[in-house]
């Protein structure tokens, strides 16, 4: 059926065909791939054309390329860093404002609070208490305290069990590093400090303290950007590339 396919077309035929085995439930992670021999007996193209089609693969994260004696493709979970640069164009094309990231993180960042309170794990809050005491050792490393800022609300979004939630906190904190916002590190103990409340509400299972607590922090968050002296700005370098990867440690 893919004989009068050309080459280019026929790699984006064998990529949709493995995307939907995936949406399918037919393929999870960890998941190998047939070897390259039974690709091409499989699906009837050239060598060419399946090594074409696992790099369109490999390059949206949905499978890694294992080399070696017993090496093949396998499927893995993909890299949401690998999102970024498309929503940092979006925002520049876009003119998305810090306002409207504000306005998200005050609707999304209580309810996720709660669900946390609901959900969490003895390990969500080592995790969660570990971040803030890295903050309140590290108060002059500015980079340091801007990473653990935005790794607490990924580590916050965990504890919800709800991979959606985690999804959209990860992807709007990478957001927020490529914004370039300083002004954690003007404020470092103050940010610890609010964290704190957040984690000791959720350890108390107060669900509306903790919806509370977290709520005053993006109404502070706001306020100490319009406040900064450094502001922000979209940015795409190694400093935030390195920060963005320091979120899913």
């Amino acid at each position: 059926m893919f004989d009068s396919a050309n080459p280019g077309k026929a790699s984006q035929v064998i990529v949709s065909q493995i995307r939907e085995a995936v949406d399918a439930g037919k393929l999870r992670v960890g998941d190998r791939l047939p070897q390259e021999k039974d690709l091409i007996e499989q699906f009837g193209f050239s060598r060419a054309v399946i090594r074409e089609a696992l790099r369109t693969l490999e390059a949206e994260g949905l499978i890694r390329l294992v080399s070696g004696r017993n090496g093949g493709a396998e499927i893995c979970e993909p890299d949401p860093l690998k999102f970024v640069p498309a929503i940092t164009t979006l925002m520049r094309l876009q003119n998305t404002s810090i306002d409207q990231v504000h306005e998200t993180l005050e609707h999304i960042e209580p309810i996720i609070a709660e669900l946390a309170t609901q959900r969490h794990t003895k390990e969500d809050i080592d995790a969660l208490q570990e971040s803030i005491d890295i903050m309140l050792a590290n108060t002059t490393d500015r980079v340091l305290c801007q990473t653990q800022a935005n790794r607490f609300h990924v580590l916050l979004a965990r504890a919800t069990k709800n991979q959606m939630l985690i999804f959209l906190s990860t992807m709007i904190r990478q957001v927020i590093v490529r914004l370039d916002y300083q002004g954690v590190g003007e404020r470092p103990l103050k940010v610890a400090e609010e964290h704190q409340r957040i984690v000791d509400a959720i350890k108390k299972g107060d669900a509306e303290a903790a919806r509370e607590a977290t709520l005053d922090h993006a109404h502070q968050c706001e306020f100490a950007v319009r406040s900064s002296q450094t502001g922000y700005k979209l940015r795409n370098d190694a400093t935030s590339e390195q920060m963005t990867r320091n979120l899913l440690r």
